[in-house]
C-alpha cells in the first residue's frame, strides 16, 4: 500500500488536529505521542493504541493488534509537534491508573508551564511518588511538551486533573505540605525523623505560589535553604529537591 502522501487527506488533517488538542475535553480522551520513545513507553505500560503512523524509514515495532498506517515523511512533518519530525507517531488511549495507597503525591496548583508539569511528572515517576493531581489553571500533562518533557512518565505514572472540592478525598488522609521562604523548619528538619509515612506535596504558580488557601490548609510548611541571591527556585526544581529529600531520609 503507498503511503499517505497528501496533506490535504481527512485523516491527516484530524491527525494533525489532535496532534494540537491532544488530551484537551474535545479529544475523546485520546492522546498524540510523537517519537518512537513514547510509543514504546505507552506501550509498555498497557496503553491501547488506535493507530500506529510510520513512514518508510521507521524501524520495526510490535505494536499488537494496532493498525498501522504508512504516511510519507512530508506528512509526518506535517502533523508532528516537534522540529524534526519523527519516523513513528501514534493516537492512544491512556491507561487509567489510581493513586498509589502509599507514597508522596504531589499536587500542582496553577503551575501553568507545560515544560514544568512534565519535568515534575517525570521526576515523580523517578522518585516513586504514588502520584501527581493537578488542580485547576495547570497546564495540560498530556499536551505535547508536557509530554516531551515528562519522557513517558504519563504513560507509567497515576495522573488526574481534580477540582479543589476532590483534593480532600484524593489525598487518603495525607497531610499537605507547602515550601515556604519563611517557613521555621528547614526541608531537613522537617522530612527527617518522626515525619509522616506519606505527603502530599502542593507547589504553586510560578510566579504567584500556592494559593492562600491551600497554605492554610498545610499540615507542615518547610523551607529550602538558599544561601545564594536569588528569590526563589524554580519550581520543578523545588519538587525534585523536596521528593528527594523524603526518600533520601
Amino acid at each position: 500500500m503507498e503511503p499517505i502522501s497528501a496533506r490535504s487527506n481527512p485523516r491527516v488533517k484530524a491527525w494533525k488536529q489532535l496532534a494540537s488538542d491532544s488530551g484537551k475535553p474535545g479529544a475523546g480522551g485520546r492522546i498524540w505521542l510523537d517519537g518512537e520513545h513514547l510509543v514504546k513507553e505507552a506501550l509498555a505500560a498497557g496503553w491501547v493504541i488506535e493507530t500506529l503512523l510510520v513512514t518508510p524509514q521507521a524501524p520495526y515495532l510490535d505494536a499488537g493488534a494496532a493498525p498501522k498506517v504508512q504516511v510519507t515523511a512530508e506528512v509526518m512533518s506535517a502533523i508532528s509537534t516537534l522540529d524534526s519530525a519523527p519516523s513513528m507517531a501514534a493516537v492512544a488511549v491512556p491507561q487509567q491508573r489510581r493513586l498509589g495507597e502509599e507514597g508522596d503525591v504531589v499536587v500542582l496548583d496553577a503551575v501553568q508551564d507545560p515544560g514544568n508539569v512534565g519535568t515534575i511528572l517525570r521526576t515523580a515517576w523517578a522518585m516513586g511518588a504514588a502520584g501527581v493531581l493537578l488542580l485547576p489553571g495547570s497546564a495540560n500533562p498530556w499536551s505535547a511538551k508536557s509530554l516531551r518533557a515528562g519522557q513517558g512518565a504519563q504513560c507509567h505514572l497515576p495522573v488526574r486533573q481534580i477540582h479543589d472540592a476532590e483534593l480532600h478525598a484524593a489525598l487518603a488522609g495525607r497531610p499537605l505540605w507547602v515550601t515556604a521562604l519563611d517557613a521555621d523548619k528547614t526541608l531537613a528538619q522537617a522530612a527527617g525523623r518522626g515525619a509522616p509515612r506519606s505527603v502530599a506535596w502542593v507547589f504553586g504558580h510560578e510566579g504567584q505560589g500556592v494559593r492562600p488557601a491551600l497554605q492554610q490548609r498545610a499540615a507542615q510548611r518547610v523551607r529550602i535553604p538558599m544561601p545564594g541571591e536569588a528569590e526563589s527556585l524554580n519550581v520543578a526544581v523545588a519538587c525534585a529537591l523536596c521528593l528527594y529529600e523524603r526518600i533520601r531520609t
